[in-house]
């Protein structure tokens, strides 16, 4: 088992537009479900929180995989990541807090938004987080990663204006 966790990290570290074909069956080779949770709080955690130059490719990687259950388990890891980031104590002062926040942001609108996937109310309220970030003096981490997860609604066919969500959205953030 350690052996093909180490491969699956091997794979993961150097996968490239230049050898995705050839990673991809390595870890289709390698890849159990006995790994999904790992994998997922990994490629969340260190790859996707830290590589948004990467995000196009993870993603294409993961739906490359065709893998239904691990889809479901990224998403959920990245929602866990985000509540983590956002109700940090530390994201008020640690730039790479807000970065990683950003980051997560930005791959959660990219997974989601634009590509027509609601991002269900009970996962993210987007309008809560903003009255909450108001309340409490938080709007500094509120408003970044609200922004971050609709900027890539310009690639959405569903999430334009005059999508009431968005619209709502955008009103309670201005």
């Amino acid at each position: 088992m350690w052996r093909s966790s180490s491969l699956i990290l091997f794979i993961v570290n150097n996968l490239a537009p230049s050898n995705f074909d050839t990673k991809l069956s390595e870890m289709k080779e390698q890849f159990d479900d006995a790994f999904l949770r790992w994998f997922t709080n990994y490629l969340v955690d260190q790859c996707i929180s830290s590589e948004p130059n990467k995000h196009q490719l993870y993603l294409h990687f993961l739906n490359a995989l065709d893998k239904q259950v691990l889809s479901k388990y990224i998403l959920q890891e990245t929602f866990a990541k985000a509540a983590t980031v956002l109700n940090s104590k530390k994201m008020m002062q640690i730039t790479s807090e807000c970065l990683v926040l950003k980051n997560i942001a930005s791959w959660l609108g990219t997974t989601m938004l634009a590509h027509d996937k609601p991002i269900h109310h009970k996962d993210l309220a987007s309008k809560d987080l903003l009255m909450e970030g108001f309340d409490h003096g938080r709007l500094i981490v509120a408003i970044p990663f609200i922004c971050k997860t609709l900027k890539p609604c310009s690639k959405s066919k569903v999430f334009k204006t005059p999508n009431p969500w968005l619209i709502s959205a955008s009103c309670v953030a201005l």
